[in-house]
């Protein structure tokens, strides 16, 4: 994905970055994706922790090691029904650049109301929930990790329980180029019953 702001640099490895991790709040992306902020942490590794806003509503974190990469990117996977970002910066403190998202929503993990609209079923949230979260998180985190080492993630993995399992089989079956390989524990596979809905049968219970 073009990023208006990113470097082109093609010669710094893992551990060096080519540019401050406050700059990182120029970028700009096509489909009016926003960096909302840009830190970097005063712990032993330092981590740089950048936040986006997706539209609509998907707000997503990228934690990027700045001396300790390992040229590595990490999707981490939500639990329960998501509604808030997961925690990235454990697996940046072990020298990966790792991104996460809220799924698309913000509630507490074990709300799916949601879901629903005085219309009926909320169809784009759902479909957030369900695949597009996890995709643009993806390239997302790639993008911000590119511009911000110079160089992309040699290897991408998934690592998910639970809810975070079903999106590590999700990005496995939609997107196959996400992912070098991924870890999907526990998967939560149930989707109608999970969202609230009750599946339509067209004959008999077997």
């Amino acid at each position: 994905m073009p990023v208006h702001g990113a470097s082109a640099a093609d010669t710094v490895g893992p551990g060096q970055p080519v540019r401050s991790c406050e700059s990182l709040t120029a970028l700009r992306f096509p489909d009016g994706t926003t960096v909302t902020s840009a830190s970097q942490t005063t712990t032993t590794p330092a981590i740089c922790n950048v936040e986006l806003l997706i539209p609509q509503n998907i707000h997503m974190r990228v934690s990027l090691p700045v001396d300790t990469w390992n040229g590595r990117f990490q999707g981490v996977g939500g639990g329960g029904f998501n509604g808030s970002v997961p925690d990235t910066q454990s697996a940046a403190k072990t020298g990966y650049a790792a991104a996460a998202s809220d799924s698309g929503h913000t509630a507490d993990s074990s709300d799916a109301s949601w879901a629903w609209s005085p219309t009926g079923m909320n169809a784009s949230l759902i479909n957030d929930f369900l695949s597009r979260a996890l995709h643009e998180t993806t390239v997302k985190g790639k993008a911000v990790t590119q511009a911000f080492s110079g160089k992309s993630p040699t290897y991408s993995y998934w690592n998910g329980c639970s809810n975070g399992g079903r999106e590590g089989l999700q990005e496995a079956q939609a997107q196959p180029r996400d992912y070098d390989g991924i870890l999907a524990g526990a998967p939560a596979r149930r989707r109608s019953r999970r969202t609230g809905s009750s599946p339509r049968r067209s004959g008999p219970r077997s």
